[in-house]
């Protein structure tokens, strides 16, 4: 046998070695990313909510940009300087209030939770007779993460900061995150990214209709029925329904034992407002937001919120549905309509597929 076929033949035998050996290496490196994000879920997370706060602020300067004839960062910087003037105008008119309900709210704790505990409900929810553990009761384990009101607050300011790095200038940091994707799959990672990004531009729009709607509904409910701290209670209900599903649960118990402070007939008054909200959310609200948005499956939105929830803690449990939209349209394009195929699988914010 020739030099030549010799080196042929041995070449031939090592191929699969080396396949195996490049396999072995992309596992490995999955396997330590895996692990990275695992030990800065918290890291990652702010950086989510950045990159949500990005999507609104870019989605609203190309609104703006079409219909004008100013540049992006013209745009982009209307768009700031209008969301700060929103939070600080709702903060004007709506902050006195608030603060005083909960100055009163607060000064009457004591008072409140002495009165629930006096009751069945309030005890099964604040003695530990649900866990078992005396002293740890349900509600405090719920509201215990809530506590941490610093962090939260920092976390906020470092998304905040992040949205608008973000937003500046998308394009550069797009441009960075596909550089590590081979050539032959840049095209297809753009792609993802654009559906990624519209899909999560058309949930944020519907959900905060959907929030906006429910807290007016529940404010005036509780007005109407004549519920204690209602402009408290009221404006947390839609914040609370940034997290579909649990979010209205997590709101309805601390209202109920607050409402149970004064009176059994006053917490079944609110209970009922609840439930009707609720029907209407489920039924009118939700599909009226969401007709031309992004349609997430109801069991998909809670296994998503409650599985990111229990990895990933308070901040998982509030990004869990925005964090199962990204991996909703990560499966539909690349598994359904790349790997299988199926032209049929809607693509979330893109509407019906050609």
């Amino acid at each position: 046998m020739s030099q030549p076929e010799l080196q042929e033949n041995l070449s031939q035998h090592d191929r699969p070695l080396v396949q195996f050996e490049k396999r072995m290496l992309i596992a490995l490196a999955l396997i330590g990313l895996a692990l990275f994000l695992w030990k800065s879920a918290e890291a990652f997370l702010i950086f989510f909510a950045g990159i949500i706060i990005a999507v609104v602020l870019g989605g609203f300067s190309y609104m703006l940009k079409e219909r004008t004839r100013w540049t992006y960062c013209t745009c982009l910087y209307v768009a700031t300087g209008c969301m700060f003037l929103l939070i600080v105008g709702i903060a004007m008119l709506v902050l006195p209030m608030v603060v005083s309900e909960g100055q009163r709210l607060f000064d009457k704790m004591p008072t409140i939770l002495e009165n629930a505990r006096s009751t069945t409900w309030g005890r099964m929810f604040l003695s530990g007779g649900m866990n078992g553990s005396g002293g740890d009761g349900l509600l405090s384990r719920i509201i215990g993460p809530a506590t941490r009101s610093a962090e939260a607050i920092t976390a906020l300011a470092l998304a905040l900061f992040v949205g608008i790095f973000l937003a500046y200038d998308p394009q550069a940091y797009c441009r960075g995150l596909l550089s590590i994707l081979p050539l032959g799959y840049r095209e297809k990672g753009r792609q993802l990214l654009l559906a990624c990004g519209r899909a999560l531009w058309h949930w944020l729009i519907a959900q905060g209709f959907a929030m906006l709607i429910i807290g007016t509904l529940v404010t005036i409910g509780m007005l109407i029925v004549g519920a204690p701290f209602a402009w408290v209670l009221g404006p947390l209900a839609g914040l609370f329904q940034f997290i579909p599903n649990v979010g209205p649960v997590l709101w309805a118990i601390p209202a109920v034992l607050i409402a149970l402070s004064t009176s059994q007939t006053m917490a079944i008054k609110v209970m009922a407002l609840y439930i009707v909200v609720q029907v209407l959310e489920g039924n009118f609200i939700t599909p009226m937001v969401q007709k031309q948005n992004v349609q997430m499956p109801p069991v998909l939105t809670l296994l998503g919120t409650v599985v990111m929830g229990m990895v990933f803690g308070p901040l998982g449990l509030i990004l869990g549905t925005p964090l199962t939209v990204i991996l909703l349209v990560s499966y539909r394009m690349l598994y359904q309509r790349d790997l299988l195929h199926d032209e049929n699988a809607k693509i979330p914010g893109q509407g019906e597929p050609h």
